[in-house]
């Protein structure tokens, strides 16, 4: 399913993600597969759901600010991943509610994203960065025993400019992830 931004969601664009996948009508043991707009796969993702994890990351390539991108990850519907999605939502909006969401919030390196009121950008990328840090122990830090696999280097959400660029044939990934990296037009 496409998720349109509605036009009076300016200003929570990247919150929408998160308060419309509560909203999915899935089954008990559903594959929620959650992909930006501008990703493109490339091989079949048969292997993307791991047997035994409830939730599934997929970090960067490269070495970046933060280790995980929002724009490729995906969940198993049950009990677990509804809380999980629950606390997101109530911790995007509620910054205090987790205290390291918290404090990545307050001491953001990018100014735009240096809120405790902004839920437009990223607030999705960074929750799941402060997931990814504490994916081992989600029970003791956030009362959600949600299993967390990580997809490693990239192969899922490989960040390029163009098809050509030389990290696709590096990486040799499922799913490109198209960000601008120039001021110029898409490739």
């Amino acid at each position: 399913n496409i998720i349109n931004v509605p036009d009076d969601w300016t200003d929570k664009r990247f919150y929408l993600k998160i308060s419309e996948l509560r909203k999915i009508q899935a089954n008990e043991g559903d594959r929620i597969m959650v992909l930006d707009g501008d990703t493109l796969c490339l091989k079949p993702i048969d292997n993307f759901f791991v047997d035994g994890y409830d939730i599934i990351l997929t970090t960067r390539h490269r070495i970046d600010t933060f280790k995980i991108n929002a724009g490729v990850w995906g969940y198993i519907k049950n009990k677990k991943t509804d809380d999980f999605l629950n606390h997101a939502a109530s911790t995007i909006t509620n910054p205090i509610n987790w205290k390291p969401y918290y404090t990545l919030k307050i001491t953001h390196p990018w100014d735009r994203a240096r809120s405790l009121t902004n839920i437009d950008w990223p607030v999705d990328q960074d929750y799941l960065e402060i997931v990814y840090n504490h994916r081992h122990d989600l029970l003791n830090n956030i009362n959600i025993d949600a299993k967390v696999y990580v997809h490693e280097n990239g192969i899922y959400n490989c960040i390029v400019s163009h098809l050509e660029h030389p990290a696709v044939k590096q990486v040799d990934p499922y799913i490109v992830h198209f960000k601008n990296m120039s001021s110029g037009k898409w490739k």
